[in-house]
């Protein structure tokens, strides 16, 4: 029985599957139908749908990152240009230091005695940059060299001689050397790699020169302190090109003096001032970022790491591909189903759309519930087309930030954007100007803390002025508290330019209660060289520590300004100083208001040549207070140093140090009433325990250790007397008391309190009480 039972199942199982594939056979084109139609509505346009996002992602985010870069290269270069600016300005003060100047024209290099005291004076110019390798200066008439290094040596056994080609043939008096090996004495192997300033003296001769003063400057410390500053990662690499192609700045010291393209990761060209490609270095792909600057004919190329990018390419790609397969899965497996009859397809497929699309429960059903969750997709999407017009400001602006910062657009590109973005710009002889709010918080205050509306009531009226003088004109925030502004200039002069720039500061001043400071970058320049105007424009603003606020700052003016030299005034800086430790208030800040002249604009002084001053000052001010015993902490607290460095004003400034002063002066004269009586003490116990004896003021000042004039200073102050009133008072008080006891002669009372003559002591005596000892004893 049981072996008939498995015998039939099994013929039925047989007959099922055989009826099975049978049906199949016959429904295969209903079948392929239904698939057919299920991957042309969904499949196909997720795959297209995501293949355009994922081309458009990759293109954004290569755009995004190379722009970044370009940013960054930018900050780079401005950052190395601070650097050596800096450094350059420090040094110049040294140039005209009388002491070196006399030496080379009249000195003696075997003389030990000035040879010490350059030597002091080269450690100190060391001293005044953390970035300086060493310093020398050349002595022709004698043929040797005084370096921080190696003291003084004759010019043949000194290890650097390669200043003497740039000396003996160079008419230049003032050279910056680019980067050079300097062995670490003759005949090492043993180099470092350094930049030099070169600089002939007497500085101020241009023809009969009678020496050199060269600083080196440690190419390794500048670089690591500006990678550390722009905080850039350690797997990014930087080289900086001199015009020959050759690296001059880099991590790896391995690398330098070594033409760039003789590296075989790197054999494309840079072409133009900005650009970047990709390249492959050790099987890794990289990002290679170039910026070229005029200023010193120097091009800065960054090398970035485009793994990350590449795997979220990658990641997104497969998803794309996993989500195609699962898709087409589903699909097969539900026009399977639907070939069998089990279950409805379209019902089915509308609680899905429901799901998908919010389509509410009710209404048309099957394929008319298709229709509505179609016409609700459309519905969907032009909703987006109203939310992507919302954000077109947002586009517009940062591309409009884009150009102000030099990120390296095509010119193409350019002309593309403007266009869709409607902005009616010449691409050529174009001004740009800054402009920056003064007193920011206050003027926000105002406004009741709507930043957004204050900047948008800005732009407006920039707007309207511009219209009204028919100038071409675009505007755009840059931070809280600035905006640039570029002037199409082909029909307008300078002159008119800067008129509509009056009025336009005059119109924020009267009507939004806005003031600002423009910083114009006044030299004509292209679209695509705006990032360069605008590093001109906010150098510009640094002077108005200078100028103060409510001006109108050209670049023409401040470069041609740039050509003096500061020197620090370190006589009045002492003068100050000795006011402020005789407590005369008065003086000192008399004498304060004539050091911070020595940097007023009749002087042209540069931004860098102030905070410099600030930096030098606030030293000197440390100083005196480690001098007269004060903690730093006292004078210093919480935040001062900090915004001492972001002061924006001469006013600021001499506001700071004023109140420095005032608050040292103040401790110091505390601290001379404690003094004061202390020392008052120490003369009254001296006297009462020494007045017997022959005592006199010297002698007391050198028992006690205080001047005698002090002596008198302190008595005069507390008493109103002299040291003699004083003595006298103490011996004719002990000296009554003897004589009312009435068992000692005046002779003898005489001489037991410290008078050598009866006679004196008898004159005093009546001086003080009014009567003589012989009255007294009657």
């Amino acid at each position: 029985m049981q072996k008939c039972s498995s015998s039939i199942m099994k013929r039925v199982t047989k007959l099922n599957f055989k009826m099975l594939l049978k049906r199949i056979f016959k429904e295969r084109f209903l079948f392929i139908k239904i698939q057919s139609f299920i991957t042309i509505l969904i499949l196909i346009p997720i795959i297209v749908v995501g293949s355009a996002f994922n081309n458009q992602f990759e293109a954004v985010l290569s755009n995004n990152f190379s722009e970044a870069n370009r940013n960054v290269l930018q900050q780079t270069s401005v950052a190395f240009d601070l650097f050596i600016d800096g450094i350059i300005d420090v040094t110049k003060q040294a140039y005209f230091d009388e002491g070196i100047n006399h030496f080379l024209i009249s000195g003696d290099a075997a003389n030990s005695v000035e040879t010490k005291k350059i030597m002091e004076k080269l450690d100190k110019i060391k001293s005044l940059s953390q970035y300086i390798h060493s310093v020398y200066l050349y002595i022709p008439k004698d043929r040797k060299v005084i370096s921080t290094d190696y003291g003084i040596c004759s010019l043949e056994e000194f290890g650097d001689t390669q200043f003497l080609n740039w000396y003996e043939s160079d008419s230049r008096n003032l050279v910056l050397e680019e980067t050079r090996e300097i062995p670490h004495y003759k005949g090492s192997t043993q180099k470092d790699d350094v930049f030099s300033v070169y600089t002939k003296l007497p500085f101020t001769n241009t023809t009969d020169f009678r020496g050199a003063l060269i600083v080196n400057i440690g190419q390794s410390l500048v670089y690591k302190e500006v990678m550390d500053k722009l905080k850039v990662k350690e797997d990014v690499s930087l080289f900086v090109l001199n015009k020959k192609d050759e690296i001059i700045i880099s991590n790896d010291n391995k690398n330098i003096y070594k033409n760039i393209y003789s590296m075989n990761y790197f054999q494309e060209k840079m072409i133009g001032e900005n650009g970047d490609f990709v390249t492959s270095m050790n099987d890794r792909p990289y990002l290679v970022a170039y910026t070229h600057m005029d200023k010193r004919d120097w091009t800065y190329v960054y090398m970035y790491p485009m793994e990350e990018i590449y795997s979220t390419i990658h990641m997104i790609n497969s998803l794309i591909l996993y989500l195609s397969i699962l898709l087409f899965l589903l699909g097969s497996i539900i026009s399977f189903l639907f070939t069998f009859r089990t279950f409805k397809p379209v019902e089915e497929l509308i609680s899905f759309i429901k799901q998908k699309t919010q389509m509410k429960e009710g209404g048309a059903r099957q394929l008319g519930g298709v229709k509505a969750a179609v016409l609700e997709l459309f519905q969907d999407n032009e909703d987006m087309k109203q939310k992507l017009e919302m954000t077109l400001p947002v586009y517009k602006e940062k591309f409009l930030q884009g150009l102000i910062h030099g990120s390296g657009f095509q010119e193409k590109e350019v002309e593309a954007k403007l266009n869709s973005f409607a902005i009616d710009i010449p691409l050529e002889n174009l001004i740009l100007a800054v402009f920056q709010v003064d007193d920011y918080e206050e003027a926000l205050d105002r406004w009741g803390g709507n930043g957004y509306l204050m900047n948008f009531s800005m732009h407006n009226v920039l707007q309207h002025i511009s219209l009204q003088k028919n100038s071409k004109f675009f505007s755009v925030d840059l931070d809280s508290e600035s905006m640039a502004a570029v002037f199409g200039i082909q029909q307008l002069k300078m002159g008119e330019l800067l008129k509509i720039l009056k009025e336009m500061q005059e119109t924020l001043h009267h009507i939004l209660g806005i003031s600002v400071t423009i910083g114009v970058c006044d030299h004509e320049t292209g679209i695509g060289k705006l990032g360069e105007s605008y590093y001109n424009a906010k150098e510009v603003l640094k002077y108005k520590i200078l100028y103060g606020k409510k001006e109108i700052l050209l670049f023409s003016d401040i470069r041609q300004e740039q050509e003096h030299t500061f020197i620090y005034p370190y006589d009045k800086v002492e003068l100050l100083k000795n006011y402020i430790k005789v407590c005369d208030e008065e003086s000192a800040l008399k004498e304060l208001k004539e050091v911070l002249e020595k940097i007023s604009p009749k002087d042209m002084a540069s931004y860098q040549s102030v905070y410099q001053m600030i930096i030098q000052l606030n030293n000197s001010m440390m100083n005196l207070l480690n001098e007269v015993n004060i903690q730093l902490e006292v004078i210093y607290y919480g935040n001062m140093i900090e915004n001492m460095m972001k002061m924006k004003s001469m006013v600021e400034i001499e506001v700071f140090f004023t109140r420095v002063i005032r608050k040292i002066i103040s401790i110091l004269l505390t601290n001379r009433e404690s003094k004061m009586d202390r020392y008052f003490q120490n003369i009254m116990d001296y006297i009462q325990n020494h007045y017997m004896m022959e005592l006199s003021l010297e002698a007391l000042s050198e028992a006690i250790h205080i001047s005698p004039s002090y002596i008198n200073q302190i008595l005069k102050k507390n008493l109103d007397k002299t040291f003699i009133q004083l003595l006298n008072d103490v011996r004719i008080n002990k000296a009554y008391e003897y004589l009312l006891r009435g068992d000692m002669k005046i002779k003898e009372v005489a001489e037991k309190v410290g008078f050598s003559s009866s006679a004196y002591f008898i004159k005093i005596f009546k001086e003080i009480k009014g009567i003589t000892p012989g009255q007294l004893k009657q």
